[in-house]
């Protein structure tokens, strides 16, 4: 593996450790720091809803004072928002840096897709793709599991600031290896308006409508509404055994375990679409998909419902990264920046709407409907692909 993807991987690990350790203890700690509940998920998802346009600003920012800059800049601001919200860890206060994380994220992402771009060619551009989610989903697994043990032993404030800090290494890490990557010349002019080619029916634009209806799915409405069908199957406990489990700490392990399968499935499935092409391998996790969302519709024993869970995980980390790979094959020849900005603003829209749509669904109808829905979703996803991928390698 390139160290350069290695390093912008690792720094993108330890950037979304604040992130990844909020959605675990934000909800436990809001009421002895005084947010509300209500509050909680505006801070929880606003990062989400901004970076739909940070994600268009993150490559007029590369275009402009290029890649190195801009990696390095995300790496700061990631730094900064994790301390904050140890040093500042009110409603006030939160929002703003959920806002700074936003355009982090949307930066660091960027720069490691560029690293990706510049190091691979179509034939390893899989396997890279995968370790870079391999590698940055660790962070977040890291956070999830620590983050709570942490809290409960030195409280919210301390463990964010810890946190923060250790990003600082991936902020050493951005400017030691961000010089590796490579000066940019301008793009060569588009024939066409940049609004008006993003919303013609392109190959790539097909790309683009499969990542979001996907991401709909997971880690849309399928991973969000867990805890909701847990609860509505066995209630506020579990019996296992002779232990008494509270639902709560089921679903979270089950968060734990796509976490997990993020790592794992995500190198496995990128080194399989480089040899069997990007198509076949979406159409195998769109297989996978429907059967994970039939065993969560049929009621079944838990071991069966866990299976469809860990199937819904395997085929969204293998759906994201064969889409993912595919739209940087297709993003040479241009403005790569805008191009890799409309993809991950289509993952961002997709995973944005679908639990705010499913827990409206579920509200008035079976959670069964919800998941019919999306199976409807994961077949759609392989009728709006190309139906060939096109490799392109030509970068700017």
């Amino acid at each position: 593996m390139p160290i350069l993807v290695a390093a912008l991987s690792a720094t993108m690990a330890l950037a979304i450790l604040g992130d990844s350790m909020l959605y675990a203890v934000l909800p436990a700690h809001a009421a002895s720091l005084g947010i509300p509940v209500a509050g909680v998920g505006v801070i929880l998802s606003i990062n989400r809803w901004v970076r739909i346009a940070t994600n268009f600003g993150a490559a007029g920012v590369f275009r402009r004072i290029g890649t190195r800059a801009g990696f390095t800049i995300g790496s700061i601001l990631a730094v900064g928002s994790t301390l904050s919200y140890g040093l500042f860890p009110y409603l006030g206060a939160l929002i703003p840096a959920r806002l700074a994380w936003g355009a982090s994220f949307s930066l660091l992402r960027l720069g490691c897709y560029a690293g990706i771009i510049q190091e691979s060619t179509p034939t390893d551009r899989g396997r890279l793709m995968g370790l870079y989610q391999a590698i940055s989903r660790t962070g977040s697994l890291v956070a999830v599991l620590l983050g709570g043990i942490l809290a409960g032993v030195i409280g919210f404030r301390a463990t964010a600031i810890a946190f923060g800090l250790a990003g600082l290494l991936g902020l050493l890490l951005a400017v030691r290896f961000g010089e590796r990557l490579r000066p940019e010349p301008a793009p060569p002019p588009d024939p066409t308006p940049p609004l008006r080619f993003e919303l013609a029916w392109t190959p790539f634009n097909r790309i683009n409508a499969a990542v979001l209806l996907s991401a709909f799915i997971s880690p849309g409405a399928a991973v969000a509404t867990i805890g909701l069908l847990l609860y509505r199957r066995y209630g506020d406990t579990l019996m296992l055994g002779d232990a008494t489990i509270g639902i709560a700490a089921v679903a979270g392990a089950f968060i734990a375990t796509k976490f997990a399968a993020d790592i794992i499935i995500s190198p496995i499935f990128g080194a399989i679409s480089d040899r069997l092409g990007r198509r076949p391998v979406a159409a195998i996790a769109s297989a996978l998909t429907v059967a994970g969302l039939l065993l969560l519709i049929i009621e079944l024993p838990l071991g069966l419902l866990a299976l469809g869970a860990v199937l819904i995980y395997i085929a969204a980390a293998g759906m994201y990264i064969v889409l993912e790979t595919w739209a940087a094959d297709l993003a040479g020849g241009g403005d790569w920046r805008a191009r890799m900005s409309s993809f991950a603003t289509a993952r961002d829209v997709g995973s944005a709407l679908a639990p705010m749509l499913a827990f409206a669904m579920a509200a008035v109808v079976s959670l069964a409907w919800v998941y019919a829905g999306c199976i409807l979703l994961a077949l759609l996803v392989l009728a709006v692909l190309p139906r060939a991928p096109i490799l392109n390698s030509a970068r700017d």
